[in-house]
């Protein structure tokens, strides 16, 4: 589905790089997450797959096609990304999701694309929040209407950086589950970005570990040990029944 091969990008030119040559694979129908503390990379490898950042070496190829070699509007149809803010605070839910078919839209929208928005408020159970204003929202509100304007772009991959940073744990819970019935009812491929490791170990399917701004480890979620996570955020964890627990005990690694 999506390749990323030796990437490098840094943000200025002599810059240290932010990201070095890293290579992963993002694998179709599943949840793939971009594991790692803050100031690794992680929004910035997913700013380059959607071509927001302009890299300069290395290569990302989405369904066998090099991302530079598409046109931003087809790239569109593929892939949608979700910031950790959005800037739609004016329009009400159901406009907000309608902007996912702004790259099937040529100057006006259709009655197509309005059944389409309509279906999916309704597939989602979600028609009591149609007319609401955005700004009203909880954020766990938000974050499920930018999934959902995500889905109207009827792309294949959605690119979620870090969206329960700011949420409370109900709102990240409710978040996280609408994720997993995304993938589960659309079959979507996911790519999101995390730090919390007991909210990402309950939605991931696979691991991509990122440290010092080099990719460790891309691993499937049964495959996590407490060795990978220790070296990937420098202090002693035990995994025990399916949760991550911080061993307190061990202190922090140098």
């Amino acid at each position: 589905m999506i390749q990323v091969k030796n990437l490098t990008y840094s943000y200025q030119k002599k810059g240290e790089p932010i990201i070095k040559d890293a290579t992963f694979d993002v694998v179709q129908g599943k949840v793939n997450v971009l594991l790692g503390p803050n100031g690794v990379g992680k929004s910035t490898l997913i700013k380059c797959i959607d071509r927001i950042l302009d890299f300069k070496q290395g290569e990302i190829i989405i369904n066998d096609k090099n991302v530079k070699e598409y046109k931003r509007n087809d790239l569109a149809k593929l892939v949608s990304y979700v910031s950790q803010e959005t800037k739609v605070e004016y329009l009400n839910v159901f406009e907000c999701i309608m902007l996912g078919r702004i790259p099937y839209i040529q100057y006006f929208s259709k009655e197509k694309d309005e059944a389409i928005v309509t279906e999916l408020i309704k597939t989602f159970g979600i028609e009591h929040l149609a007319s609401r204003s955005f700004s009203t929202l909880s954020g766990g509100e938000k974050q499920i209407v930018m999934l959902l304007r995500c889905v109207a772009q009827d792309a294949q991959v959605i690119l979620l950086d870090e969206p329960t940073a700011n949420l409370d744990i109900k709102n990240s819970l409710m978040v996280l589950k609408f994720i997993k019935e995304l993938v589960e009812k659309k079959g979507l491929t996911i790519l999101i970005s995390m730090h919390d490791i007991s909210l990402a170990h309950m939605i991931a399917d696979r691991y991509i570990l990122l440290k010092n701004t080099q990719v460790l480890a891309q691993i499937d979620k049964n495959q996590l040990t407490t060795n990978l996570l220790s070296e990937t955020f420098g202090v002693d964890f035990l995994i025990e029944s399916e949760n991550v627990i911080l061993n307190m005990e061990g202190g922090f690694q140098k």
